[in-house]
């Protein structure tokens, strides 16, 4: 992580969908948003966690090939104001991901 401060801007919460599900994504992130960070509680196991993109409408996520976010491991990523997060559980799993905009 990082040690810069940031504003928090908004945060929410995306119901998630198990592996082979639909794909779940946000609105457009705010205006000055330009930084995200992503996270979801859950218990470790070698096929838990959540498969993400960070883009514009249409973004898709592999949900074999796509970045891996572990569960209770907070992570920061940078994005571009009006972007979409969109995100599926990469096993049986229907969690909840945290997205919290920020802004330096």
């Amino acid at each position: 992580m990082d040690d810069a401060i940031y504003r928090i801007i908004a945060s929410r919460s995306l119901a998630l969908n198990s592996v082979g599900g639909a794909l779940a994504s946000t609105t457009s992130l705010g205006a000055q948003t330009y930084v995200v960070e992503l996270m979801f509680t859950g218990s470790t196991s070698s096929t838990g966690g959540v498969r993400f993109n960070i883009g514009d409408a249409g973004l898709t996520v592999s949900s074999t090939a796509g970045p891996l976010l572990p569960a209770n491991l907070p992570r920061r990523y940078k994005c571009t104001p009006g972007q979409i997060v969109g995100a599926i559980s990469n096993d049986a799993a229907t969690p909840s991901l945290t997205i919290v905009e920020l802004s330096n």
